[in-house]
């Protein structure tokens, strides 16, 4: 899972970060639901909300 989010980050042309964050939510959820249908509530941790920058920062301008 860490050499996906740095191929993620790395990308060329990079993503916009509104695009990297919203795949991170995407990746959280996944885990999220993982760890219920299958019991395995170790993979609710694996990324955690402090691991996904906040969205006041995409929505503020230059």
């Amino acid at each position: 899972m860490l050499d996906w989010l740095t191929r993620l980050r790395s990308r060329t042309p990079p993503l916009a970060k509104i695009t990297f964050i919203k795949r991170l939510i995407q990746l959280r959820r996944l885990l999220e639901e993982l760890a219920w249908t299958e019991q395995l509530p170790a993979l609710i941790y694996l990324l955690s909300r402090d691991d996904i920058p906040p969205r006041i920062d995409i929505c503020r301008g230059p």
